[in-house]
């Protein structure tokens, strides 16, 4: 009798090789799965972001978008939120064709992406080029940047110092070190890396800049001072340079600061006559140097009307003042105090600013009212409230002198009147 016991075991034995590939498998579509999960929600937090801005991104054409990105890089123009718009419409379509250009495009993205908070879409552009450049310090500062973004400042930090130890030259790379102390609110450690810096690098004026931005962070007005006539030096035709060296002596205090303060916000008014917060600050400098001078300044307030109505409360209008010379900015020198040079200095910035406050006033009336098509109501009249707003603007001009007195300048009674008729227009209109 044949014994068939022993071939019955072996059948019964599991096939070990044959459950190890299954095994494998299972966990092969699991991750697959799970890579397919996780592309579901980006795309679903994508379209969410569309739904939230209220449109869709319109389809361009590839060449025509292509063209416009260039431009914007040309130009340099930091328009995140259009870079974004126009990846999402055709050029993310079009990247395997568009040759080497596309490396530069990444990197555009790239920027774009941490400027509008797209992290997926940041990570996207940044594995893009760590496949191409695997070794490439541009492509290790990006990274930077987006652990940056991720508030993870000590890797960032070491991405960093790993750049600096290949190229100790490696300019950027230093300002991102004291870009994170700034993040972290180290502003001590972060000005004094910054001086190191620029004793290095001496004629960066774009770090004296952030120089005295961390200065006047700390409330310490001398060296902001000190940092700002650095920047004088490199162009001292520059209205807003001299502008901020006389807010910063203004704020400092005292009669020296404040004459010192006149004289460049005259510089910055010279420069550029519409520079309001130039000449706001040269009428309030003219005023603390001159205690008579400093009750006219009620007119940078609102005033009451009516009876409570103070006659100080108003300055002269400047069509019955002469214009500033310019030897009355000569004038103007720190060693020339003279109260009547002063109340030059603050009648013609009086009129500037009023002409200022005319201006755009009339301008946005008229656009306005360019845009405005008058429509009619239920009983059938037509509104229209940007007539007497015109009209009360125009009045300024022809109001009547009276009691051999000077019209006077009545800025913020217009302000306030067309702030009244467009209040009152919206209420009409949601009604």
């Amino acid at each position: 009798m044949v014994d068939f016991s022993e071939p019955a075991e072996r059948d019964a034995q599991p096939n070990k090789p044959s459950a190890i590939i299954l095994v494998v498998l299972n966990v092969s579509f699991a991750l697959l799965m799970l890579a397919i999960l996780s592309l579901i929600r980006s795309f679903g937090r994508r379209v969410s972001a569309l739904v939230m801005r209220g449109s869709f991104p319109p389809m361009l054409d590839a060449p025509n978008a292509l063209t416009e990105l260039r431009k914007i890089r040309e130009i340099g123009i930091r328009d995140s939120k259009r870079v974004v718009e126009l990846w999402n419409a055709s050029i993310s379509r079009q990247l395997p064709t568009l040759g080497h250009e596309k490396w530069i495009i990444l990197e555009q993205v790239f920027i774009a992406a941490l400027d509008v908070s797209d992290e997926d879409l940041a990570l996207e552009c940044l594995n893009h080029l760590r496949t191409q450049f695997k070794k490439s310090s541009r492509v290790n500062r990006l990274s930077g940047l987006y652990l940056e973004k991720k508030q993870r400042f000590e890797d960032a930090h070491a991405v960093y110092t790993q750049l600096l130890n290949e190229d100790p030259t490696n300019i950027l790379a230093r300002k991102r070190m004291i870009a994170i102390l700034k993040a972290q609110r180290k502003i001590t450690e972060a000005i004094d890396n910054l001086r190191q810096y620029l004793n290095t690098f001496m004629s960066d004026f774009e770090a004296w800049n952030e120089l005295a931005d961390l200065y006047l962070m700390e409330g310490d007005y001398k060296h902001a001072a000190f940092c700002m006539e650095e920047m004088l030096l490199s162009n001292p035709h520059n209205h807003l340079y001299c502008q901020r060296y006389a807010e910063i002596k203004y704020t400092e205090g005292g009669t020296e600061n404040l004459e010192l303060a006149r004289v460049y916000f005259a510089q910055s008014c010279q420069l550029n006559p519409n520079n309001l917060r130039s000449l706001l600050g040269l009428l309030l400098t003219c005023s603390a140097l001159d205690s008579q001078l400093n009750k006219s300044l009620d007119l940078l307030a609102l005033r009451p009307t009516g009876k409570d109505r103070k006659p100080y409360m108003s300055l002269p209008s400047p069509t019955s003042q002469p214009t500033l010379s310019p030897d009355a900015f000569s004038a103007a020198a720190p060693t020339s105090s003279g109260p009547e040079r002063n109340r030059q200095l603050a009648k013609w910035a009086t009129k500037q600013i009023y002409r200022i406050y005319q201006t755009a006033v009339s301008e946005s009336l008229e656009e306005q009212m360019s845009h405005r098509v008058p429509h009619s109501t239920s009983s059938g009249r037509l509104k229209n409230n940007h007539v007497p707003i015109k009209n009360h603007v125009n009045s300024i001009h022809s109001r009547p002198a009276t009691n051999n007195q000077p019209e006077e300048l009545d800025v913020h009674e217009t302000v306030s009147a067309v702030h009244h008729r467009t209040s009152s227009m919206a209420t009409v209109d949601s009604q």
